[in-house]
């Protein structure tokens, strides 16, 4: 078995992303904290972590929206969809990633670099950013992800080489 995750690292912004203007400044909170900054406000001094408060200190100009966890769960079912194209076995990983096993599908796409480039084309044209983790077990390959460990681990005595996520 191989198992790739398609981890959605900033999906709770992306989905008020498509409705919002053009270079206006928003900001995704949950509770009193901000959670995501888009471009924009990270340019005005927002950051994930902040409060609300501080970030009307820095800016009176970004638009503040709840995290809408309802949203995100629609999106990632909606990517699922489109992931059943690169392999049959698709769950969801909520908040935020898909775990798909891929040792079938390695061979109909002509390796294993060729199908990770499909799936970043994919997601890239869904409008997501994504983070890619490739491992012989769902756990690994979700853990490799969160981490930004792009680099495939194939088989099962190379997971202790690898680095260790980020807790």
């Amino acid at each position: 078995m191989l198992w790739l995750c398609l981890q959605l690292p900033r999906l709770a912004l992306e989905v008020f992303d498509r409705a919002s203007v053009a270079g206006q400044p928003f900001a995704v909170v949950e509770g009193k904290r901000l959670v995501h900054a888009n471009e924009a406000a990270r340019r005005e001094g927002l950051r994930a972590g902040m409060t609300a408060t501080q970030a009307r200190a820095l800016s009176a100009q970004f638009i503040l929206r709840a995290r809408d966890e309802a949203a995100e769960r629609r999106a990632l079912e909606h990517c699922v969809g489109w992931a059943q194209s690169l392999s049959p076995a698709v769950s969801l990983e909520p908040p935020s990633a898909l775990l798909l096993e891929i040792g079938g599908s390695v061979r109909y796409f002509a390796g294993l670099d060729a199908l990770c480039k499909r799936a970043a084309h994919g997601l890239g044209e869904l409008g997501y950013g994504y983070r890619l983790g490739v491992a012989p077990t769902p756990t690994a390959a979700l853990w490799l992800a969160r981490a930004g460990v792009s680099q495939p681990v194939v088989e099962q005595r190379n997971l202790q080489a690898s680095p260790a996520p980020d807790p």
